[in-house]
């Protein structure tokens, strides 16, 4: 969903169109591969608040039955509930503090909360009473959580806050990694406004992009080993909108990135400055001027930072809010808050013929092919 609280301080977004109203306790869901109707796994009841987070993982049924999806759900009072997608049943829940971002790593659910700290919990151990006691929390961030992602090994954990920081942890420590630009001689990673995404790089592990609400992305080395600074080169892209989401290609060295309203010139990032005189590789040309991207979804290749192309919806003054990548990264579903739908999209790959009903689908609006 798109957080309009992400927004720069005295940003003030046009009023969004008229929509159906909305049930916040609500969870739907989709199975997009076996094209299936869009269907109700949930509904949080009022005394839990509402839905704030959501995450998709595999449940630990036995090879012989095969695996399926299970996702977790968090709410604004604390509950974390985790649902069998396949036969819509609830399969464990429990109260912690109130959620702001879920993440799984194989079988465990790290939990961020509004208070800035992150919990991990094996659902593998039973019962829940005992879960909650083994887990391991950390509490280094001092504003609440707006997104996490494990890297692909699952042995590093990214997360950032409202604040603009971000934090890697190696997995089971408590302190995060020595990672980051120095900045009053120790190292940070660090925006100037909430961070609303932290991606991995499927095909160089250890990098990582961060981005912003107003519309910087940040590139990173994750190595805890190098003493210099961890930013890579070029380390800084200005899109100028607001970033809501971010995704890497499997295919080729690109990255799409979704976007809401333009920056207001006075609220965006002051610009980075110049490159050192120095000559030579170690210095590429800097990227050119990015494009206008309002309310677009745009491909970028990397580590040139060059814009490749864009896509926008009919109109274009509705923000693209949260997306998530599927079948390999070759395809985009992504949400568009003010129309109260949810669209799809082909990337970086043709679009195969037996996910032609989608298009059919009110609920789920195939738009085209990005790239």
């Amino acid at each position: 969903m798109y957080l309009p609280s992400f927004l720069p301080p005295g940003f003030i977004p046009p009023p969004p169109p008229p929509v159906p109203e909305r049930n916040p306790r609500e969870m739907l869901a989709s199975n997009l591969s076996a094209n299936e109707e869009v269907g109700q796994i949930c509904r949080v009841q009022e005394s839990h608040g509402i839905v704030t987070a959501i995450a998709c993982g595999v449940s630990s049924t036995d090879a012989a039955s095969g695996n399926h999806g299970v996702v977790a759900v968090g709410t604004s009072k604390g509950l974390v509930s985790i649902y069998d997608v396949q036969t819509k049943k609830r399969v464990v829940s429990w109260i912690t503090k109130p959620v702001a971002s879920l993440a799984w790593n194989n079988k465990i659910l790290t939990v961020g909360c509004v208070s800035g700290s992150i919990c991990h919990f094996d659902t593998r151990i039973t019962p829940v009473e005992k879960m909650k006691e083994q887990a391991l929390t950390v509490t280094r961030h001092q504003a609440p959580i707006t997104c996490m992602e494990w890297n692909a090994d699952g042995d590093v954990l990214a997360s950032a806050d409202k604040k603009g920081n971000v934090y890697c942890w190696k997995s089971g420590d408590k302190v995060p990694l020595d990672i980051g630009e120095f900045v009053m001689r120790r190292k940070k990673i660090k925006h100037t406004a909430a961070i609303s995404a932290v991606s991995w790089c499927p095909w160089q592990q250890k990098n990582l992009l961060t981005a912003d609400v107003k519309g910087v992305i940040q590139f990173w080395t994750v190595d805890p080993k190098c003493k210099d600074s961890n930013a890579m080169t070029p380390a800084r892209l200005d899109t100028g909108s607001a970033i809501t989401g971010v995704h890497w290609s499997t295919q080729c060295k690109e990255f799409l990135t979704t976007h809401g309203y333009k920056v207001p010139r006075n609220l965006a990032a002051p610009p980075a400055p110049p490159p050192p005189v120095s000559a030579g590789p170690l210095y590429p040309a800097p990227p050119p001027a990015a494009p206008e991207v309002e309310n677009t979804l745009a491909v970028w290749q990397f580590p040139s930072l060059r814009f490749v192309t864009k896509m926008q919806m009919n109109t274009t003054d509705v923000p693209i809010g949260n997306s998530v990548s599927h079948s390999k990264g070759m395809k985009l579903v992504f949400a568009v808050p003010d129309q109260g739908k949810i669209h799809t999209c082909d990337v970086w790959g043709k679009r195969k013929p037996e996910l032609n009903k989608i298009r059919r689908q009110s609920s789920l609006d195939y738009v085209g092919i990005i790239r």
